[in-house]
């Protein structure tokens, strides 16, 4: 799996601001040509709902990072939260109606 090292990220206002990961030995990231795990995220909810720990494995994130990108999507209202029939401890996620 590839950490960058910094990352460039593009403001409202235009704006660039230097991020810097915890992970050292790769060089910047250009974010034209990596899709990021965001988009491969909601492509893998498009087709079944996942639990978090499923979408941490498939794409190789840590589940803190899962977690994170999940949040962002429901505050966004791109996808829905609901509970695990076969497993209530966890959560399954899929994408809402209308946005496939």
């Amino acid at each position: 799996m590839f950490y960058p090292t910094e990352l460039v990220i593009k403001k409202n206002n235009g704006e660039g601001s230097l991020v810097r990961s915890r992970m050292a030995g790769c060089g910047p990231v250009d974010l034209g040509s990596n899709p990021s795990p965001r988009s491969f995220i909601f492509m893998l909810l498009s087709e079944q709902p996942l639990t978090q720990k499923q979408l941490a494995q498939r794409l190789g994130l840590t589940t803190r990072a899962v977690r994170y990108i999940l949040s962002d999507l429901m505050k966004k209202g791109s996808i829905l939260q609901r509970a695990n029939l076969l497993d209530a401890r966890q959560s399954l996620y899929e994408v809402k109606n209308g946005l496939e």
